[in-house]
């Protein structure tokens, strides 16, 4: 491995706080935290936080979404994951950071306008989309809180009956679906691997993941 430099910076005159990042093919979707803390939410003409577009050398292609809301119109001070779907044409977000009713949207990657929003969720993080696209998992880090798994293959989301036993705090996920292996990673504690199908436990692996990133495994 070698340091290989700046993708981007507050400087670029687009990007404020650069807080999730993610890839698809030659595309790089950036959320944008707008530069101040969820307390605030009642501040007048405060901005919101945003998605933007860059190309792999860093240069802004353009804005996807420049005034992300919940469902009832609130205004999000900063997403904390982005994933895309295995076609391209969506994005998925979580705002988390300061609240304790996290949330979970979907956007059009073509249109940036949202496609619904889901409430009710406890500090969720970085969301795991499956290869056909139809079903997202995602984890919840509060005490307690085990991944929730929704059926994104409708216009609305809906959430299914799977439970992970002993799997909750959790931060990152990653599915190994040719194994059936459910990875998941808690907050300070060590990531736990269940069979996905039926959700037994099978085993931990050495090493927490206490950080707000997502799970890669690399064989």
């Amino acid at each position: 491995w070698s340091y290989g430099g700046v993708f981007l910076n507050s400087f670029d005159g687009h990007c404020r706080v650069p807080t999730a990042v993610t890839v698809f093919g030659d595309k790089v979707y950036v959320a944008d935290w707008c530069g101040y803390c969820a307390g605030k939410d009642d501040a007048p003409n405060r901005p919101t936080a945003r998605i933007l577009q860059y190309d792999l050398d860093g240069n802004y292609v353009r804005t996807v979404n420049g005034d992300v809301r919940t469902l009832m119109d609130g205004k999000v001070c900063r997403l904390e994951s982005l994933v895309v779907s295995p076609d391209g044409k969506s994005l998925y977000a979580t705002m988390a950071f300061f609240y304790s009713n996290g949330h979970l949207m979907k956007f059009s990657e073509e249109t940036g306008e949202r496609a619904w929003s889901v409430s009710g969720l406890s500090t969720p993080f970085a969301p795991w989309v499956t290869a056909d696209g139809k079903t997202l998992i995602v984890p919840q880090r509060n005490v307690g809180q085990k991944p929730a798994v929704y059926d994104v293959s409708g216009e609305t989301p809906v959430l299914l009956d799977k439970t992970f036993d002993n799997a909750a705090n959790t931060v990152g996920a990653f599915l190994d679906e040719d194994r059936d292996e459910l990875y998941l990673g808690g907050y300070q504690t060590k990531t736990k691997v269940f069979k996905y199908s039926n959700g037994e436990f099978l085993r931990e692996i050495c090493g927490t993941y206490d950080t707000m990133y997502r799970l890669v495994k690399v064989d």
